[in-house]
């Protein structure tokens, strides 16, 4: 198997993620894990069960938003989803107003987590959101 190494897991660290056939797509950050060493056979995942939370994460971290959560497209041009935390790296896609997406915020960004790529929050530096967590205005004014 060939592909860019994302990250280094060492033994004990939980990871959250959703089984594809051999592999592992994870939740929290982009990336695959294969369950299964190819050359010794050996597992190299195994289930910790519901209730476990990751310890570690790759990339940076916002200590705002450490798990995902519900994001709302509220920019009325569609928004890109980019290969990297940058307007220059590749575009894997795009979101249109009013779709939603789950995700944890790294700075200006929101890491996706059901499937690869980041977003930028604001549509520029200083500009309008492009995203908004749901239910953000509801919960601002309650008591």
């Amino acid at each position: 198997v060939f592909a860019t190494l994302l990250a280094v897991k060492r033994t004990g660290d939980l990871v959250r993620g959703l089984r594809e056939g051999d592999w592992v797509r994870l939740a929290d950050e982009p990336g695959f894990m294969l369950l299964v060493g190819a050359a010794t056979g050996s597992p190299l995942l195994e289930h910790a069960g519901a209730s476990a939370e990751p310890t570690s994460r790759a990339g940076p971290a916002d200590a705002s938003a450490d798990f995902p959560v519900v994001w709302k497209v509220v920019s009325q041009d569609p928004v890109d989803v980019r290969e990297e935390m940058n307007m220059q790296s590749k575009r894997l896609g795009r979101k249109s107003l009013g779709e939603q997406l789950r995700g944890r915020q790294v700075g200006g960004w929101v890491q996706l987590a059901e499937e690869p790529g980041f977003m930028t929050v604001r549509t520029t530096a200083s500009g309008p959101p492009a995203l908004e967590v749901c239910g953000a205005a509801a919960s601002s004014t309650a008591p």
